[in-house]
């Protein structure tokens, strides 16, 4: 590499910026970690395929190197994969792999050829590669007594992170451990191809933190909390899962980094946001410490709306996000209620900058939503819509008043696998053509 290549790579690293003039067609090229699982399957299915009757027509597949430099050979190669997953998991079933060796080595080829196709394809959750996925990954349960996580293909574009996403994400998880709280990746616990998707886990410290350990009167007055205690002191048990959701991926992080570059840009410098959607808080943690620290000038404010419905102990989540905001000095308001019902009772500013919506992930609620938060809206805003592409949105989107300006994010430093989707209006032209 030159010392001029060399300089540019560094910025557009620094940066994570890229060049805003450049194309940016539907299907991609491999990136240098789908590459490496390309030639990893392909070797595997080299030796698995000849001695079964399965067949060993799989052109589409052996061509990786293709792949690497041609977005079509990369998307027949995806495709293909999911097309061989379903092969090799009809072979074993009839009988082809008797020994519990010979079914755990399908199971787990199954499971990755259906990981490299769900992820270089973008596949949705109810796509033919996903049903694979939580197939084999069920079989590898069955066969081995516990999960055991396969480790998924990197979302890394490029060589390395985004230095100014990886520090608001470290400080994010930092704000989570003072609490009691680990964030961690999902692919340890379920069967996913989204890599970094968030989750987190209980600490020992965390029910020591609201009191639970006392009892009665005592707890309440600790814990300072307004709800019941048993329900949440019943979701805090060391080393667990807590069950609120998913929490939002790098990609969506570096895509807040860029639009707090963009949103304060004006004379102002100071955003107003608001989010249908809380799960953990991760999200409005990285909105707070992007666009609501009470310290400094300028500061905005995040006001989030949650339903506390998507899982069992959401209502811990919320607990969280206030405790973090509090003790972080980030302006983080979060209510519970429905939407589009309670939207407008939440709203603390009279317009808002940027909208983030990932409620419930139908057509149905994704307008309702949009159409909740729209009349508060600055004349110069964007919206961010989270996994159009995975739930299958995208006419719900193309339904949306066509004043809002529509780029499916691609992504700079890491890849966009949940397929979301940035509205905007009141930008320059070509604002947001690096995203």
């Amino acid at each position: 590499m030159s010392a001029t290549l060399a300089l540019l790579w560094l910025l557009s690293a620094v940066n994570c910026r890229g060049d805003p003039g450049g194309a940016r067609p539907e299907a991609e090229a491999l990136t240098a970690p789908e590459l490496g699982a390309c030639l990893d399957l392909r070797a595997r299915l080299r030796r698995w395929l000849p001695s079964r009757e399965c067949g060993t027509d799989d052109p589409p597949l052996l061509r990786c190197a293709a792949a690497e430099v041609d977005a079509r050979a990369a998307q027949e190669a995806g495709a293909s994969c999911a097309v061989l997953a379903a092969r090799v998991d009809a072979c074993a079933a009839r009988g082809g792999n008797a020994s519990k060796a010979g079914r755990l080595d399908a199971a787990r080829l199954v499971y990755d050829l259906a990981v490299f196709s769900a992820h270089v394809g973008g596949r949705g959750r109810l796509d033919a590669a996903q049903r694979l996925l939580w197939k084999a990954a069920h079989d590898l349960r069955g066969l081995l007594g516990r999960h055991v996580p396969r480790e998924p293909i990197s979302d890394l574009r490029g060589p390395g992170p985004c230095p100014r996403s990886g520090a608001v994400i470290g400080e994010a998880n930092g704000l989570y451990l003072a609490q009691g709280f680990e964030v961690i990746s999902m692919f340890e616990l379920a069967a996913t191809f989204l890599r970094t998707a968030r989750g987190i886990r209980v600490l020992p410290e965390a029910a020591r933190r609201v009191g639970c350990e006392a009892s009665g009167a005592d707890r309440r007055r600790r814990s300072g909390m307004l709800g019941p205690e048993p329900e949440v002191c019943g979701c805090l048990h060391p080393g667990q899962f807590l069950h609120t959701g998913w929490g939002i991926m790098d990609a969506d992080v570096e895509l807040f980094v860029n639009l707090q570059e963009a949103l304060l840009a004006s004379p102002a410098r100071r955003a107003r946001v608001f989010a249908i959607g809380n799960a953990f808080g991760f999200s409005s943690v990285v909105l707070g410490l992007l666009f609501a620290r009470k310290l400094g000038a300028g500061s905005g404010l995040v006001d989030v709306i949650d339903s506390e419905t998507e899982a069992g102990c959401n209502h811990v989540g919320s607990l969280i996000t206030r405790s973090i905001a509090n003790a972080s000095d980030l302006d983080i308001a979060l209510s519970v209620g429905l939407s589009p019902r309670d939207v407008p009772h939440t709203m603390r500013a009279p317009a808002y900058d940027l909208a983030f919506i990932d409620g419930e992930h139908t057509e149905r609620q994704l307008q309702l939503d949009f159409g909740a938060v729209a009349p508060r809206l600055a004349a110069r805003a964007a919206v961010v819509l989270h996994d159009v592409g995975f739930f299958g949105l995208h006419a719900a989107v193309a339904g949306l008043p066509p004043e809002w300006r529509r780029h499916p994010v691609r992504g700079r430093s890491y890849k966009n696998l949940v397929g979301t989707v940035l509205l905007h209006r009141g930008f320059p032209a070509g604002t947001f053509d690096h995203l």
